[in-house]
């Protein structure tokens, strides 16, 4: 039984994104979840400096009371690293460097 909605995304579809529309979905996605979560929009970092070496980070929040962690925003300091197209990345370096 397919469950889709109007609301599903696919990885076909997030593959599309540039740099630029990869972060706009992404921040409207946490402004979801912050709001599904109740807490409010100012906790939530985001950079549109998608071109700047940043140490990986893109996006952040900071938020210590959440009542249900069930979807992306977790209780403490959770960041976020923002990808976009097909070309598969090498997290940990950009995270931590070259070894």
């Amino acid at each position: 039984m397919n469950r889709d909605t109007i609301f599903t995304v696919k990885n076909k579809d997030l593959s599309r994104l540039n740099a630029d529309s990869a972060v706009e979905f992404f921040q409207k996605l946490l402004w979801a979840e912050a709001r599904r979560s109740g807490i409010e929009l100012s906790k939530i970092n985001i950079s549109r400096r998608v071109n700047v070496r940043d140490g990986g980070i893109d996006a952040n929040v900071d938020e210590t009371q959440i009542e249900s962690e069930t979807g992306i925003i977790k209780s403490g300091k959770t960041s976020y690293q923002i990808k976009s197209g097909t070309k598969k990345p090498n997290i940990e370096e950009e995270l931590f460097g070259k070894e």
